[in-house]
């Protein structure tokens, strides 16, 4: 006599639990899923401001690409070459002196490597790495997303089919309580 209010009980009770389980379970998904997609909507904004700057820097140096043609490096390299003459004539060496020469082959070497090295190229590789990771946040927002969705209405059924077994509990034992009263 005593198991079917304990059954009923039991039933109503797990009823509950599974009520406080799910609200849980979307609080969980809220608190995982909320912090997650700002701080990847931050990252994103981060990269797209990155992107855009480098694109401006690109377009500042554009002007330095122009200097950076067949005639100017050939030029820089002219006047290292004229430098390394310059150390060979003792006359030069004389009135020039030996650290001036130096310095001059230095920044000659400099000039024409950094001629050499077209800035714009290595912008363009960065800028394409920034949006290459710019796909992958944006990529990572979208799976963490439905991710977290699915794990949440998976957890929804689990609990939903949880509140059934307690519900078909609660009333068979509330059938059976009524049956023996009414009998």
């Amino acid at each position: 006599m005593k198991r079917r209010p304990l059954a009923r009980h039991l039933g109503l009770t797990g009823l509950w639990l599974s009520l406080v389980v799910l609200v849980g379970l979307w609080v969980a998904v809220g608190l995982t899923l909320v912090p997650a997609r700002l701080a990847l909507q931050e990252a994103g904004t981060q990269l797209t401001q990155l992107d855009r700057q480098l694109r401006e820097v690109e377009q500042a140096l554009l002007p330095l690409d122009t200097l950076g043609r067949s005639q100017s490096l050939a030029a820089a390299r002219s006047l290292g070459q004229l430098a390394r003459t310059a150390q060979d004539t003792p006359v030069v060496m004389a009135l020039v002196g030996q650290d001036t020469l130096n310095d001059a082959l230095t920044l000659t070497d400099q000039w024409t490597r950094m001629l050499a090295q077209a800035p714009s190229g290595r912008l363009a590789g960065a800028r394409a790495r920034v949006q290459s990771w710019q796909r992958h946040v944006h990529a990572a927002q979208h799976r963490l997303t439905w991710n977290t969705l699915i794990v949440g209405l998976v957890g929804t059924l689990l609990v939903v089919w949880f509140a059934a077994g307690q519900w078909a509990l609660y009333r068979y034992a509330a059938g059976e309580s009524d049956g023996r009263r009414g009998g």
